[in-house]
């Protein structure tokens, strides 16, 4: 199946999967990428198939005990909540950055646009509902969120 950018469902679930394999590994040593985005995802010929890699680890950290970091880094774009806010954080900054990066090879575009700047966009999410989070289609066709995923 293609979408509107022209990459098939199985190609999106291939970066899915390497992707999440990467943050698992990453955040397994204690390490947060912090700068998570397109342009720090590269392809490299594997035994059997392309395999998607995570690079530029420049912005990366090491946790400490503590598990929380403070200082400021990372994409505008691809950056979570709590960064703007300048609260501490943990690795979940990372699968925010990746939720964003995944929602533009659905798509085939970013969520927040370019010319927003950081003030509009993180207002908007503000207003969002923890209902928000997650989406499925029911046995209707429709389209719902929910805080959980349904049973199938």
């Amino acid at each position: 199946v293609e979408n509107c950018c022209g990459m098939r469902e199985a190609a999106v679930l291939t970066l899915i999967q390497d992707i999440s394999s990467a943050l698992t590994y990453l955040h397994g040593m204690r390490i947060i990428h912090r700068d998570l985005k397109p342009e720090n995802i590269v392809l490299q010929q594997g035994e059997k198939r392309l395999v998607h890699k995570i690079i530029d680890l420049g912005y990366a950290k090491e946790l400490d005990q503590s598990s929380l970091c403070t200082s400021f880094v990372g994409t505008l774009q691809y950056l979570a909540p709590e960064l703007l806010e300048q609260q501490k954080y943990t690795v979940a900054v990372d699968y925010w950055s990746f939720g964003t990066l995944v929602f533009e090879c659905i798509t085939g575009f970013r969520p927040f646009l370019p010319n927003w700047q950081p003030v509009q966009w993180h207002s908007k999410l503000l207003k969002k509902q923890v209902d928000d989070i997650v989406v499925y289609e029911d046995l209707t066709g429709e389209v719902r969120f929910s805080k959980h995923l349904p049973n199938p």
